[in-house]
Order: C-alpha cells, then structure tokens, then sequence
C-alpha cells in the first residue's frame, strides 16, 4: 500500500472512530444518571448496627496506626458498610418487600419499584407504626414524597431502651440499604407526650435525554411514650348522655368489628393503664356517627404499642 493510500485509510478509520464516538455519546444521554442515592426513609433497632469494615481499615491505615497517627473522622466513614435488604417479590413476580435478613428492626420507607416499564412507590410500613401514608407531589420540576409516623413505647420500670434511626436508602438499580444511625433513650422516668423526633430530607438529580429533575424525599420519624394499656372500655351512649351499655376488652383482645346498639348517639372509648408508681390512669376518646373506625393500643413485652383499629356499625335511625 502507497504511501497517499495509507493516508486515505487512516483518515477513514478516523473518521469512523470519531462517528461511532458520537454516536455512543448520543445514547449515553439516554441513560438516567443519578447524582447519589435516593433517601428512603428509616430501620429502626434497638442494637447499633456494626458496619464498620475494621479488617479492612487496619489493612489501609496500619502504617498510620502503628506510627499514632490520627485519622480524620472524613477517612473513618469511607469504611462505614452497608445493609442490603433483599427483595421479596409477590406472586406475579412484582417486588412488592423488602427484608433486612437476620436483623430485628421496623422498617419504614417507601420503595421506587420498576416492573416492565410501570413505576410506583410502595410504603413498607411494620407494625407499631403510626402514620398517614405518603404524600407525592408531582410537577415539571421533578417529584417530592413525604411521609411520616410515630413509635409509641411503654416506659417500663428500672429498664432503658435505646432505639437507633437508620437512614434507609435506594440505589439507582433498586437495591435497598441502610446505613448505621443515632440512638435514642427511653428511661422508665418517660411520661405520655415525651416525644422525640427526628426528620430526613435529601433531594436527588436525575438526568434523562439533558433534561434534570429532582427527586426529594422527607421522613419524620417519631418516638412517643404512653402508659402501659391494661383495658379498654366501650360506653354507648343516648343523645341524651344517658349510659346504654358498657363493655370492657383486654387490648389484645378487641374484635375487629363491633355493632352499635339501636339509638347509640356517641361512643366514648376508654383507656385504662397504670403509672410506673402503680396509680390509674384513663385517657379518653369521643366517637360519633360518621366515624368508621374505634382506635386503641395494646401492648407488647418488649416496650412497643401496636395500634389497634375496630370497625364501627352504626345502626341508622
């Protein structure tokens, strides 16, 4: 091959390099990109969760550890690790759990799920959880959830517990993972309405054919305290205040529905619990017709209140 031959070939070898790079960047711009990971929302534990890589710390940082050099709290984190969750998937194959295997907690997050193209959110909500459900607000801009919920706990005597609020996040693969929190106490000296609260908010930006949206998630995570439910007591009343019947539960022992008497103008439902010092104490709720539901707690061994909820049938008049 000449010399003016060889020239015309590498000019076209070039020029089909230089081709086929743009056009590979063109299809690059059609794939998401994602600044970070996306907030989730919380697992909660009653253990700190050790994720921290120590093997692999020593390995990197003996020299300085042998020699009593500090390590900056920036280069600690870079070994803090992960908790995947695994994904459970439903019967039509559709992921619709996730599970932090071998670790005891109460998840509370909400899912990103793509299945054949059709994107939801999912709310993992655990028992003890008391909330509203999620709120998504969408526009041009991009897209916000917020969602928030409250953990009531019973102070028991001469016992502490400590719960750790562990951000939860999603990758942009779907993979769910948290990573180790605060802790927070609950002593036996706690009374109703010592709440704390802790909320998480964290936008993303994700960047679709050049065009940017943003993707916040806000999560209020509460810790309330309430005595101890013993019993739960049930007054039908007439329009008259005058008391029709009364009926006493075990809290773990509601029905699922309950059936008004005839010329029931308004229930009052009682709470019956007893003080850390052994004094009684009754909360009390007014339901009236229109209200579906009667809503209670019991309470478990280890300190948590699930709530409860009896469907109301009220008769009409």
């Amino acid at each position: 091959m000449n010399k003016k031959k060889t020239t015309i070939f590498c000019l076209l070898l070039a020029l089909i390099f230089i081709l086929s790079g743009c056009q590979l960047a063109k299809e690059d711009l059609n794939e998401p990109t994602q600044t970070k990971d996306r907030l989730a929302g919380v697992f909660l534990t009653t253990t700190w969760l050790d994720l921290f890589d120590s093997d692999r710390y020593i390995e990197e940082n003996l020299s300085a550890i042998m020699n009593g050099r500090e390590i900056s709290p920036a280069r600690r984190q870079q070994y803090e690790g992960r908790l995947y969750a695994k994904m459970v998937p439903s019967d039509d194959g559709r992921p619709h759990d996730f599970i932090f295997e071998n670790v005891e907690g109460i998840r509370y997050f909400s899912a990103y799920v793509s299945v054949n193209g059709e994107e939801y959110h999912t709310l993992i909500s655990d028992p003890g959880i008391v909330g509203g459900g999620a709120h998504i607000k969408t526009s041009d801009e991009g897209e916000s959830i917020e969602f928030s919920g409250t953990l009531y706990l019973w102070p028991q005597i001469n016992k502490n517990t400590t719960y750790y609020i562990n951000p939860v996040y999603q990758q942009a693969d779907g993979q769910i993972y948290c990573v180790k929190g605060n802790g927070w106490m609950i002593d036996s000296s706690s009374v109703p309405g010592a709440s704390i609260t802790t909320t998480l908010t964290d936008s993303v930006k994700t960047t679709i054919n050049g065009e940017t949206k943003a993707y916040t998630t806000s999560c209020a995570m509460s810790i309330d305290t309430m005595y101890r439910p013993e019993k739960i007591a049930v007054l039908q009343m007439d329009a008259n205040g005058y008391l029709l019947s009364r009926q006493e539960y075990a809290p773990e022992a509601l029905p699922d529905e309950m059936v008004l008497d005839a010329g029931v103008a308004f229930l009052i439902g009682e709470t019956h619990a007893i003080t850390p010092e052994g004094n009684a104490h009754i909360t009390r709720a007014l339901y009236q017709p229109g209200d579906a539901s009667l809503s209670a707690f019991y309470a478990r061994e280890d300190g948590l209140c699930i709530p409860v909820s009896v469907a109301l049938l009220w008769l009409e008049k």
